[in-house]
């Protein structure tokens, strides 16, 4: 049997026991590369489910800021059922309110004090609209272009269709036929930017409600009443508490009527939870001292 010599065996038996110290390296260092990525896994795994929980609790959360702000209103009528002004429960903002683990918050805002969109078919009202519009620096000429976007065919000799509603605004389109829900509605009509939209927010309203409610002169701005004749500067807004009566003065030639309460306000209610924040938007008819939803949607963060 041949043997090997002395030093060769000694250096083969040194490289066998690198080698194996080496295999065993990698083993370790492979070992610790999958205990690390199961950790980073299961902590990724716990951030996803913690986020899926706020977002579902603070969904909860902006639909308890609706149901709030739905309380409030009752409540303002109730305190004072004549009237509508900016000294209300409902002008308050109700910001920051904490609700377990979490918050809500909500903003109210009068529609009554706003020229509606969905009566742009009318002569007098429109003509105000236009009036608003070329104040506002908006084309005065886009009130026809809702005026025919909103106008339902004709039922007996169902002349006018969409396509030719379509046809008169110049664009494809496919018009609702339909008053209008949401001012963000204006985006699908020839004309309209969401910077002509952000625009016309302060001062307009769509909300669809049957009748031909009176603009409330309490909350209203100068520049919705001077479209409606009323002869004010920008100073001449109404007292804190609202005017005594609809003699209001400036406006003994306003071309249509005012009033002194509002029955529809929008909400703008958001709830949070932990890094999480869900909001929604919510239109609704003050009746007495009941409340009807007419909208309600969620919206993006911001809830412009």
């Amino acid at each position: 049997m041949r043997t090997l010599p002395r030093d060769t065996a000694v250096s083969r038996l040194g490289n066998e026991r690198g080698l194996a110290l080496l295999a065993a390296l990698l083993a370790v260092a492979l070992l610790t590369l999958v205990v690390l990525e199961s950790a980073d896994f299961v902590g990724v795994h716990q951030h996803l489910a913690r986020r899926s929980s706020n977002a579902i609790a603070a969904r909860l959360l902006a639909r308890s800021a609706a149901h709030a702000a739905e309380a409030v209103l009752i409540a303002d009528a109730e305190e004072n059922p004549q009237f509508t002004t900016q000294a209300g429960l409902w002008a308050r903002p109700w910001l920051g309110i904490p609700v377990g683990r979490g918050s809500i918050g909500f903003v109210i805002e009068d529609q009554g004090g706003k020229l509606d969109l969905n009566r742009a078919g009318e002569g007098k009202y429109r003509k105000a609209l236009e009036l608003l519009f070329e104040s506002l620096e908006v084309d005065p000429g886009l009130v026809a272009g809702i005026a025919a976007w909103i106008q339902p065919p004709d039922a007996e000799t169902a002349a006018i269709s969409g396509e030719a509603r379509c046809a008169d605004l110049g664009v494809p389109c496919t018009p609702p036929g339909r008053a209008l829900q949401s001012l963000d509605e204006l985006l699908a009509v020839d004309g309209f930017s969401p910077e002509v939209v952000e625009k016309l927010r302060p001062y307009v309203a769509a909300h669809g409600v049957a009748g031909r409610l009176p603009v409330n002169a309490n909350t209203a701005a100068p520049i919705v009443l001077r479209a409606l004749g009323c002869r004010l500067s920008d100073d001449d807004e109404a007292p804190l508490e609202g005017w005594p009566n609809d003699d209001v003065p400036g406006c003994e030639e306003a071309t249509l009527p005012l009033g002194l309460r509002s029955s529809v306000f929008r909400v703008l209610a958001s709830g949070e939870s932990g890094d999480v924040t869900q909001a929604v938007e919510v239109v609704v008819e003050r009746r007495g001292k009941s409340v009807r939803r007419l909208t309600w949607r969620g919206v993006a963060l911001g809830m412009g």
